[in-house]
């Protein structure tokens, strides 16, 4: 078991990825944006890591090196030249069975402060390559890469593209201008993307008042979006003006497992290939926060091929419940109405555990506040939103006391899940509801800061789909960088681990 900790962004992350697997090791994706010491360590030694490769960024303190074998990547253009021309691969020697473990992964937000361990075997990853969301027939399939290989939603994704023989376009950042996206575009011939909702969100609002931006996303064969619902208005235009939208709902553990039609992004269907096997189970009807309306459970049975490894799922039925809720819309059709825990899906589609979250405070600030609730879904971070604990109390003195505790809690946590001092608001005492399920209840509207918080009635269970949060874009520019030469360059990275 080998430990790669790299941003997963680019094309040499890429290939140490490949080349690992290629050479017959485990690798373990841990992404940079998880630093807690203790809890890399202990995540680690679960899984009987021998050594770990990183990125020269990656953070890397003593306690780390007392435990672990650390080699530090080296730069391609820093490498040796090697000439390649009779350079062979030693054969694969054993294929091994299904059931082996090829690939972990981490959940994308920490539970209690600590990702889960996802191991994936010989036939999940077979299973999930085999997982077709389209098809690209006229001409080849240019794609534009969505996020980090070291996610399982990327690495899937660049699978499916790879066996297909597609052209992966790589990008150092995915939240681009609309000017930029109509450039790779027509540079680089891309015919689909693969975007979060909530960016994709903004660049359909930006294609409203932009032909140039409408040109350039009809042109498209596909656009798949995914990790929550993009807004309805945007959703209609881009129907009205034939863009071709697809939606797709996927998890860490299974994979992709249900996509919707073009003609309707909301509805989904379960994917119908041979060895799935997925089940929609009544939620306890006992719940009285729970709406009226029949919500169903996604469950993935123990026969399914994609079924998580044993560890991940029910001991005894050896089922997996995703605790992602259905409404039936019509029989086999399926809306999405949030989880049944207290997760919520960031900007980024990953997982942050608000309940986590509001304990941690709540335990902190005991003498500060007298109730809180975390929110953020579709965000790019997490609000925190808290009641005082004597109307008295100065809002910026509160804000600034409780900044310093929070700053405590971050510290275990990873970035996507971080309070940040500016996303802490003051809420008038009893104006936030004491219950779970947050969206069940209609806020008071509130001005405070840059943030503006509008009553609603929400649609759905849980915590999803159910902030009106309308914040300020802010952008942090990252260095742009080219597309790397590529076949070389791998080719030189597989050879240095043969040797």
């Amino acid at each position: 078991m080998v430990v790669l900790r790299v941003a997963g962004m680019s094309y040499t992350d890429a290939v140490h990825l490949f080349s690992l697997i290629r050479a017959g090791l485990v690798p373990h994706n841990l992404h940079l944006d998880f630093q807690v010491v203790d809890t890399v360590i202990d995540l680690f030694t679960e899984t009987r890591v021998s050594a770990i490769i990183c990125a020269p960024s990656a953070p890397m303190t003593a306690s780390l090196q007392d435990h672990f074998k650390i080699h530090t990547i080296m730069e391609l253009d820093k490498l040796p030249d090697i000439f390649l021309d009779d350079v062979q691969l030693p054969p694969i020697q054993n294929q091994g069975s299904g059931d082996d473990i090829v690939m972990i992964f981490n959940t994308t937000g920490s539970t209690s402060g600590r990702p889960k361990v996802v191991k994936s075997t010989r036939q999940w990853l077979d299973t999930n390559a085999r997982k077709e969301l389209y098809s690209v027939q006229d001409g080849k399939q240019v794609a534009l890469r969505v996020g980090s290989f070291s996610h399982m939603g990327q690495f899937i994704i660049s699978l499916v593209q790879i066996k297909n023989a597609a052209c992966i376009v790589l990008t150092p950042w995915i939240n681009f201008t609309p000017d930029e996206l109509v450039y790779m575009i027509k540079e680089c011939k891309i015919n689909v993307i693969h975007q979060f909702a909530a960016i994709l969100t903004r660049l359909l609002k930006a294609a409203t008042t932009n032909p140039e931006l409408t040109s350039a996303l009809q042109s498209l064969k596909f656009i798949v979006h995914g990790g929550s619902s993009i807004g309805e208005e945007e959703s209609n235009w881009a129907m009205e003006h034939e863009i071709p939208l697809k939606n797709a709902f996927g998890l860490t553990e299974t994979g992709m497992v249900m996509t919707s039609t073009m003609e309707n992004n909301e509805v989904f269907y379960p994917l119908q290939l041979p060895g799935l096997k997925y089940e929609f189970w009544p939620v306890d009807e006992t719940q009285d926060d729970l709406p009226r309306a029949r919500i169903l459970e996604l469950v993935i049975l123990k026969e399914s091929l994609d079924c998580p490894y044993p560890s991940s799922c029910d001991p005894v039925g050896g089922y997996y419940r995703s605790k992602d809720l259905f409404e039936e819309v019509h029989p086999g059709a399926y809306k999405y109405r949030g989880r049944l825990d207290d997760m919520i899906k960031m900007e980024n589609a990953r997982l942050c555990d608000t309940k986590y979250i509001e304990d941690q405070v709540s335990n902190s600030c005991k003498n500060l506040i007298s109730w809180c609730v975390v929110v953020g879904s579709g965000k790019p971070s997490p609000v925190l939103l808290v009641e005082p604990f004597s109307d008295s109390m100065d809002v910026d003195l509160l804000k600034e006391e409780i900044g310093k505790k929070v700053k405590l809690i971050n510290e275990d946590s990873y970035f996507h899940e971080r309070i940040e001092p500016s996303h802490i608001l003051v809420v008038p005492r009893g104006q936030l509801p004491r219950t779970t399920c947050i969206n069940l209840v209609t806020l008071p509207l509130h001005i405070i800061d840059d943030y503006i918080v509008t009553p609603f009635i929400p649609n759905g269970v849980g915590r999803v789909d159910t902030d009106k949060f309308d914040r300020a874009r802010v952008r942090i520019l990252q260095e742009r960088t080219v597309i790397e030469p590529l076949h070389r360059a791998f080719l030189r990275r597989l050879h240095e681990y043969h040797q």
